[in-house]
C-alpha cells in the first residue's frame, strides 16, 4: 500500500504532499487531521504520535504508547483524543506534548471493543462499545475550561442497545450520527441516528472495517477488509479506488 495522504473528491484523489515521511517512520496505521492541515496525530507501531507540519515541531512526538489504541481524534482546540480499545480502560487528551485530561469513568471501562467520536461542536462525546454479548452506544456531554481543556458531564445517556458488534461511529451534526454493526449474518449494517429520535438504514455490506462521513451526511464511505474504498450513490456502496488504510473527515 502507498502510504501517502490524499483528498479525495468525488472522482478523484489529490496528492497532500508533506506527508509520506509521517507514515512510513511511524509503520502508520491511522491518522486524524485537523482541518487548516497543520497538526497531524499519526497511529503506528510505537501508539500515538503527534507533529505539526512545516513548523520547528515537524518531527512526530510520541505521546501515548498505550496499546489496542483506536483512531485518534483532533477537536477544534487542536487537542489530541486517544482511546483503548479494551475493556478496563478509557480515553485520554493530550495538547501535542503533554497528558491534559484523562476520563476512565465505571461506564466507560465496562466496554471492550470501544470507539469514540467528539461532535463538530465539540460539546458530545460518543463512545460505542460491547459487553456480554451487546453493543451499547453512549452520548455524554464534554465541558471545557478557560483553556479549552475538556471534562465529561456526570452521567451519560444510553442511546441504543444492540445484540451485534459495534465497528464505528461518526458525528454529522449536532445531533446526527452515523454507525455500523455487525448483523447476525456478518454483514454491515450502516444506519444515521438521530440522538432522541429515529434512524435510517443505508444499504448493507459485506466485509467492511472504517466508516467515515461528512459533516451534514452527505458524503458516506466505507473501507472494505481488501482496503477498497466505496462511497454510497445512488443507494448503493460504489467502488473509489484500491488501496486506503483509513479515512477521515477533518474535525
Amino acid at each position: 500500500i502507498n502510504k501517502n495522504l490524499y483528498i479525495q473528491g468525488d472522482y478523484r484523489s489529490d496528492l497532500l504532499p508533506g506527508f509520506h515521511n509521517y507514515f512510513v517512520n511511524s509503520g502508520a496505521t491511522d491518522f486524524a487531521l485537523n482541518e487548516s492541515q497543520t497538526e497531524i496525530a499519526v497511529l503506528g507501531a510505537n501508539g500515538l504520535s503527534v507533529a505539526y507540519p512545516h513548523t520547528r515541531s515537524a518531527a512526530l512526538k510520541l505521546v501515548d504508547n498505550r496499546p489496542g489504541l483506536v483512531s485518534p481524534v483532533i477537536d477544534s482546540y487542536q487537542l489530541v483524543w486517544s482511546m483503548q480499545a479494551d475493556a478496563g480502560h478509557g480515553i485520554r487528551v493530550f495538547d501535542g506534548t503533554k497528558n491534559v485530561a484523562s476520563f476512565s469513568p465505571k461506564w466507560m471501562r465496562s466496554l471492550a471493543n470501544k470507539h469514540f467520536a467528539v461532535s463538530p461542536d465539540d460539546s458530545r462525546l460518543l463512545v460505542s462499545g460491547y459487553l456480554n454479548g451487546k453493543s451499547y452506544l453512549y452520548v455524554v456531554g464534554i465541558l471545557r475550561n478557560g483553556l479549552g481543556t475538556p471534562s465529561l458531564t456526570a452521567i451519560p445517556k444510553l442511546l441504543t442497545t444492540r445484540s451485534c458488534l459495534g465497528l464505528d461511529i461518526n458525528w454529522v451534526s449536532q445531533s446526527d450520527l452515523v454507525m455500523s454493526n455487525y448483523s447476525s449474518t456478518g454483514t454491515q449494517m450502516p444506519e444515521q441516528l438521530t440522538v432522541g429520535g429515529d434512524s435510517t438504514s443505508f444499504p448493507p455490506f459485506a466485509a467492511s472495517v472504517r466508516l467515515a462521513a461528512s459533516v451534514g451526511g452527505t458524503t458516506v464511505f466505507l473501507v472494505a477488509q481488501n482496503n477498497d474504498l466505496y462511497e454510497n450513490r445512488n443507494q448503493g456502496w460504489a467502488f473509489i479506488r484500491k488501496g486506503v488504510l483509513a479515512i477521515h473527515f477533518a474535525h
